[in-house]
C-alpha cells in the first residue's frame, strides 16, 4: 500500500513518497529531477546500496545493469529501470511513430493510440518475455511492465534525456518528443495517485485571432456556419478580436453571438495589433496606456452591444513580455494565452524554469496566469494528448485561414480531443476560473491555484481550506486572496482576505470565489490614452482588407472547393 511508503514527517501541505535513485541522484539530470519532484509528490534520495532497500519501497534504477534489474526483483521493490544507452536524434524533419498498446496499466487516454514522434536511431529493443508491452517505437518494444509476486517493475529502453545548454524538460515532453520522459512520469504518477493532487476536469477551447464583428464573416470564417459546426461537433470557439476594430458592429452578427454564448465567446487581441505590441520592453506609462486603451475600447463594445468579452489577452504575433504581466493583472486581465515556445523566445530568462510550459498555466511571480496554446493543425493529436496527460487545458490557436478548406479541421481536432475522455468545452474565462489542483484531507481542502481568480463549490465534509503554492513556489509574492462567499454577498458583508499557507473556515456546499488581491488594482479609466500612429491605422486597414479579400483570390477559391 502507498501509505506504508509515505513519509509521515513532512508538513501537512503535502505528503511525499521517497524514490531511491540507484546508483546516485547525480545520475539524473538536475532539471529533470526538479521537474519530476514538482509534478508528482515524490522526493528523490540516493541509493548506492540496493541491499538496504525494503519490500514495497520505490527505486529508480539508472545503471542499466541487468544484474541490478535482477536484484530489484529479489528485494521486492517497486521499480523503474531505465537503460543508459544513448540514442541519436534523426535528421530534422524525420519522424517515427509511438504506438501505445491496449494495456490496462496505461491511462485510458493513451491506450491504442498512435502518435508521431521525432526520429531516433540506435533504439535498443527490450527483451522481457514475462512483461507486458506498454509502448512500441517504430514497432520495437521500448516500454514494458512486469508483475511478479505482487511487485511491479517497469523498464524503458530509451534513456532519460540529458539536457543540452538552453534546453528544458518542455523540449522532451511535448506533442512531437515525449518518449524519453513520459514513461517515468506516468510510473511516478501511478505510484503516488493515492496522495496526489486532484486535477481539474479536462477542458478545451479553440481560439481564432483577428475576427471582428463588422460583418457576418471574416475572411474564410462565416460565423453562422462556425456556430452550427460547433453545436454539431460539440466544441467551443473563442474569437480574439482586436480592440481597434470595435468601432462598428453588424447587428445580425451581434445577435448571433448573444444567442450562442455556450459555443462562442470573445477575447482581447492586443490593442492596435501593431507588430509585437506586447512583446517589446516599453516604459511603464506607455504599456499602461496601450492596455488601458484596449480595455476602454472593449468596454465601449460591451456597452453598445450588451456582449461580454472575457478579460483574457491573446497577444498579437504570440509576443508577450513577462514585464507587462503585472500591469495586465493590475488592470483586471485574468490571464493570457500564448504558445509556450513563443513565450520562452520573448523571455529568455524562463529557460531556467524546470517546469516551464508543463503546468496548468505558467504563473508569473505576482500571480498572473499564462495559458499555453497549441497550433491548430491536422497534426494536433500529440500535443492534445500530452496536454491532457499533464492535466493542462487544451487550447488551440489559429486564424481565419484554418477555415480555408472548410471547417473540417476544427471538427476533426474536436473529435480527437473528445476521444480523450469527458471533455468540457468552454470559454477561456471558464477555464481560468477552474484552473486549480485540490486535495482533501479529513475536513480540510488544499487548493493549488493556477489562476488569479477561482470559482468553486466547497465539497461536503470540508470545513476549512488552505491555499498552497506549487512545489518550490512562493505564493507570498502573489499577495493575498479575497474570499467571496455567496452568503456574504447576499448579506452585504465585506469580503475577507486570506493568505497562502493559512487555513480559513468555509461552509460545505457553498459557492465561493478566490480573487487575487493584485487583480484590478488600477482603474483603466484613469489612465491617459494615446493616439495610435498613422502607420498603425493604415496597417490595420490593409491587414483587414487582405484578410477579407483572400477568399476571393483564385488560389484560395480552389483550395476552398477541395
Amino acid at each position: 500500500m502507498i501509505k506504508s511508503r509515505v513519509d509521515e514527517t513532512v508538513t501537512a501541505e503535502r505528503a511525499v513518497v521517497d524514490v531511491y535513485v540507484h546508483p546516485a541522484i547525480n545520475s539524473l539530470d538536475p532539471m529533470i529531477k526538479d521537474l519530476l519532484e514538482s509534478l508528482t509528490p515524490i522526493r528523490f534520495k540516493d541509493c548506492q546500496n540496493l541491499f538496504e532497500r525494503r519490500p514495497g519501497e520505490v527505486v529508480l534504477s539508472l545503471s542499466g545493469d541487468e544484474r541490478v534489474a535482477e536484484e530489484l526483483w529479489k528485494r521486492q521493490v517497486r521499480h523503474f529501470h531505465a537503460m543508459p544507452r544513448r540514442v541519436e536524434r534523426g535528421a530534422s524533419g524525420d519522424s517515427s511513430k509511438v504506438v501505445f498498446t491496449a494495456s490496462r496499466q496505461l491511462k485510458p487516454l493513451l491506450r491504442n493510440r498512435t502518435l508521431r514522434h521525432a526520429a531516433f536511431s540506435n533504439v535498443p529493443v527490450l527483451q522481457d518475455p514475462d512483461g507486458e508491452v506498454l509502448a512500441y517505437f517504430d514497432r520495437r518494444p521500448v516500454w514494458v511492465e512486469t508483475r511478479k509476486n505482487g511487485c511491479v517493475g517497469q523498464m524503458a529502453s530509451i534513456p532519460l534525456p540529458d539536457l543540452r545548454p538552453g534546453e528544458q524538460p518542455l523540449d522532451y515532453l511535448n506533442g512531437s518528443n515525449f518518449i524519453q520522459l513520459l514513461p517515468l512520469l506516468q510510473f511516478l504518477v501511478k505510484e503516488t495517485e493515492e496522495i496526489g493532487w486532484r486535477r481539474a476536469p479536462l477542458r478545451a477551447c479553440f481560439t481564432l485571432d483577428d475576427p471582428n464583428l463588422r460583418l457576418p464573416s471574416y475572411g474564410f470564417l462565416n460565423y453562422r456556419e462556425l456556430i452550427e459546426q460547433a453545436q454539431k461537433h460539440h466544441f467551443h470557439v473563442a474569437l480574439a478580436t482586436i480592440p481597434f476594430d470595435v468601432s462598428s458592429t453588424h447587428s445580425n452578427t451581434v445577435r448571433l453571438m448573444k444567442r450562442n454564448s455556450q459555443c462562442v465567446s470573445l477575447l482581447i487581441h492586443g490593442n492596435n495589433h501593431t507588430r509585437a505590441e506586447l512583446g517589446w520592453s516599453r516604459p511603464r506609462e506607455r504599456s499602461l496606456a496601450i492596455l488601458s486603451q484596449s480595455l476602454s475600447r472593449i468596454e465601449w463594445l460591451e456597452k453598445t452591444t450588451a456582449l461580454q468579452v472575457d478579460r483574457v489577452m491573446v497577444p498579437p504575433h504570440n509576443a508577450l513580455s513577462d514585464k507587462i504581466a503585472p500591469l495586465m493583472l493590475a488592470l483586471g486581465f485574468e490571464g493570457a494565452a500564448v504558445a509556450m515556445t513563443a513565450l520562452r523566445d520573448w523571455n529568455p530568462e524562463m529557460v531556467n524554469r524546470p517546469t516551464f510550459g508543463l503546468r496548468m498555466a505558467e504563473m508569473t511571480s505576482d500571480g498572473f496566469p499564462v495559458l499555453g496554446r497549441i497550433e491548430l493543425s491536422a497534426a494536433c493529436e500529440g500535443n492534445a494528448v500530452i496536454s491532457a496527460t499533464l492535466g493542462a487545458p487544451i487550447i488551440f490557436g489559429g486564424h481565419h485561414e484554418c477555415a480555408a478548406g472548410g471547417l473540417d479541421l476544427l471538427s476533426d481536432c474536436a473529435a480527437t480531443v473528445n476521444s480523450l475522455g469527458d471533455v468540457q468545452w468552454c470559454s477561456l474565462e471558464t477555464i481560468l476560473r477552474s484552473n486549480y489542483l485540490s486535495r482533501q484531507e479529513n475536513c480540510r481542502l488544499w487548493i493549488q491555484p493556477y489562476s488569479c481568480r477561482l470559482e468553486l463549490r466547497v465539497p461536503e465534509g470540508v470545513s476549512s481550506m488552505m491555499i498552497v503554492g506549487p512545489h518550490g513556489a512562493d505564493l507570498q509574492k502573489a499577495g493575498a486572496f479575497r474570499l467571496i462567499r455567496k452568503s456574504d454577498v447576499v448579506a452585504g458583508r465585506r469580503t475577507v482576505l486570506v493568505h497562502a499557507n493559512t487555513p480559513f473556515d468555509v461552509v460545505p456546499g457553498e459557492a465561493v470565489e478566490l480573487i487575487s488581491s493584485n487583480l484590478g488594482t488600477i482603474d483603466h479609466r484613469h489612465i491617459k490614452m494615446v493616439r495610435p500612429s498613422a502607420w498603425a491605422l493604415v496597417r490595420r486597414f490593409l491587414s483587414e482588407a487582405r484578410d477579407r479579400g483572400r477568399p476571393f483570390l483564385p488560389v484560395a477559391r480552389a483550395a476552398h472547393k477541395r
